[in-house]
């Protein structure tokens, strides 16, 4: 889970609200009081005193959920483990990923591993080898996906590891008040009940979670609130709507405010932002530039003045000021603690936000070729391995790839239709006139230079096809073809040295901890015409056209905080061209000539280094 700066967890909420229990009684907070490598670069808690109780020693953080936070240790390989309020390892750090407790149970990831839901005390309950993705318990059901030749589909198991509703969505929320929303295959929204039933019909264009017997939905472009009859309590009205508590935060004129049940305004849409109130007095606006709160009437309590601000917690809310420091004030717009942190963890700001958990759901590391064997009905995995590929497959079963259906992690069986496709085409035509060229063909002893005022032309074509079959494998397919002629002495000819034909193909990785990239790039250059001096030389084997050869560069690079450390390679095909310099070994001769080179004239060469960023972007630093 990324870490980001304070501002970006003010969006709006989405229908998926992953944490349930808005009863948290939050305690101790996870800030971070530096950017240095050092301890001052860590999350630290800190108590509502400000006074640190666990010390700077994580690289990410949530917030306490039955008695356990969520946290990542630091380092070349981070993991996730739960400590207490103490800061001692409850649930030793040995995960590749992880969510936040809910209901007793986390899901958590190993090294190579499925999906796995466990206890409060470390124990595996229950393992779902099947699952793409699985996503936190919320009234005893938590979502899950797996990968057909279709997509991703979602059903959902109990805390016991039965499914009770069979993978059939393309999407899902979290289960509230009894029901769910789901969307069916043509991307319309409706509602089951915890059997699977279906209790709303699919309908409409997004749908949120029930709250107090009412949930928001988008019809016709337009947001209201339904029952659970499904009928509309408030009529799509709004350009945008979410639940606070009993009331609603609806966007109107490009102002937010609130209304009651009925759709009637408690306090006209009159802010650039807000947030909700959730069951505090005060909710964050802001008119202008900055931030203020005000009461359930709508006048200002706390008047404008912050950067950036987040909802109340327990008695006190986060904000940022003009210097970008995060303190925290309380409900007089008094410091309790005062600006000194550069950051605060997601996981608090998003429970802040919406009462949900930025570690909400987990995908699955595992590559079980029991699971690929049997959707083909064959039995022996003799000669594969966990690191065995699709091809690896394909080719040990005499399968096409359309028969793996399933796919996990970075090891992801696909079909061709999961493939991420992107195809894009450019041609122009482009006519020249009273152009400036170089006539390669007048002297082999001169470069000659001349106004044409004859007919010219370019054609260019270029197609190009990239698409991503794994998780951070990027794979690029291009083709150009270049048509360039101009009128010689009444004679249309191919300009010299511009292959009409080129080939380009690019493979980039980047692992998961995205400490490795790996790139490699070949490009085939087609034939180009020569010049014809050149040719009239008999010194060059091809004497019409130059030779079809490859280019193929590679490079791997370790990223390791700020310092990079590569190695790479240039020409690794190892082509070189055929007497580049004509008559070389009489420099003074009437045939020499050095200005015919068309291809490398040097082979494969290896070159290493070490970069070092001396600041690094927050984008960069995932941040």
């Amino acid at each position: 889970m990324k870490i980001v700066r304070l501002c970006c967890h003010l969006l709006a909420l989405t229908l998926l609200y992953a944490c349930g229990s808005s009863g948290i009684e939050v305690k101790l907070i996870p800030v971070r009081a530096g950017q240095g490598s050092g301890t001052d670069g860590n999350f630290e808690f800190i108590n509502k005193e400000g006074k640190i109780v666990i010390n700077p020693q994580f690289s990410d953080a949530g917030i306490f959920r039955d008695g356990l936070a969520l946290v990542k240790t630091t380092g070349d390989s981070p993991k996730y483990g739960f400590i207490n309020t103490d800061g001692k390892f409850v649930i030793n750090s040995i995960y590749n990923s992880a969510t936040s407790f809910s209901e007793g149970l986390a899901w958590v990831v190993k090294e190579n591993g499925a999906p796995e839901a466990i206890t409060t005390a470390g124990k595996t309950a229950f393992m779902l080898k099947q699952a793409d993705e699985v996503r936190i318990f919320r009234e005893g059901r938590a979502a899950y996906s797996i990968v057909d030749t279709s997509g991703s589909k979602w059903g959902f198991v109990d805390d016991e590891g039965a499914t009770i509703i069979n993978p059939q969505f393309s999407n899902c929320g979290s289960f509230s008040e009894g029901l769910c929303a789901v969307r069916n295959s043509e991307g319309k929204w409706g509602y089951v009940d915890k059997k699977g039933t279906l209790k709303i019909s699919h309908q409409f264009q997004s749908a949120a979670e029930f709250v107090n017997g009412m949930a928001v939905v988008e019809s016709g472009d337009k947001y209201g609130a339904i029952d659970k009859d499904g009928k509309f309590a408030i009529n799509p009205q709004f350009k945008n709507m979410v639940s606070d508590g009993k009331i609603f935060r609806v966007y109107q004129d490009e102002k937010w405010g609130w209304c009651d049940d009925n759709g009637k305004f408690l306090i006209n849409a009159q802010f650039e932002e807000a947030m909700n109130f959730n069951n505090s007095n005060l909710a964050p606006v802001r008119s202008g530039k900055e931030f203020g709160y005000v009461d359930r009437e709508g006048k200002y309590v706390i008047n404008p003045q912050f950067k950036r601000v987040l909802p109340f917690v327990n008695g006190i809310a986060a904000i940022q000021n003009g210097n970008e420091e995060i303190g925290f004030i309380d409900e007089q717009g008094k410091f309790v603690i005062n600006p000194q942190f550069n950051r605060i963890s997601e996981d608090y700001a998003e429970y802040a936000v919406g009462k949900t958990t930025s570690f909400y759901s987990v995908e699955t590391d595992l590559f079980d070729i029991s699971v690929i064997t049997t959707r083909v009905n064959l039995e022996s995995p003799e000669g594969l391995s966990a690191r065995s590929t699709m091809s690896d497959a394909a080719i040990k079963f005499g399968k096409s790839y359309s028969d793996f259906s399933l796919y996990t992690s970075e090891h992801q069986m696909l079909s061709y239709s999961n493939l991420n496709r992107n195809i894009s085409m450019d041609f122009y035509h482009t006519l020249f006139h009273n152009q400036l060229i170089v006539d390669r063909d007048a002297a082999s002893d001169a470069i000659v230079f001349q106004n044409l005022v004859q007919s010219s032309y370019s054609n260019s074509f270029q197609v190009e096809w990239s698409y991503a079959p794994l998780k951070n494998f990027d794979i690029r397919l291009a083709y150009k073809h270049l048509d360039v002629k101009a009128l010689y002495d009444g004679v249309m000819r191919q300009q010299v040295m511009i292959p009409k034909n080129r080939g380009f193909v690019n493979l980039a990785y980047r692992t998961r901890n995205k400490r490795w990239e790996f790139d490699a790039t070949c490009t085939i250059y087609g034939a180009a015409r020569l010049p014809l001096e050149l040719q009239a030389s008999g010194l060059e084997e091809h004497n019409q056209q130059s030779e079809v050869y490859p280019m193929v560069n590679a490079q791997i690079t370790h990223i390791y905080k700020k310092w990079n450390f590569y190695l790479g390679g240039e020409n690794l095909a190892n082509f070189k061209q055929s007497n580049p310099i004509i008559d070389a070994q009489n420099p003074f001769g009437s045939q020499f000539d050095a200005n015919r080179v068309w291809g490398p004239i040097m082979g494969w060469n290896v070159y290493s280094g070490v970069r070092f960023s001396v600041k690094q972007s927050e984008k960069e630093s995932g941040e």
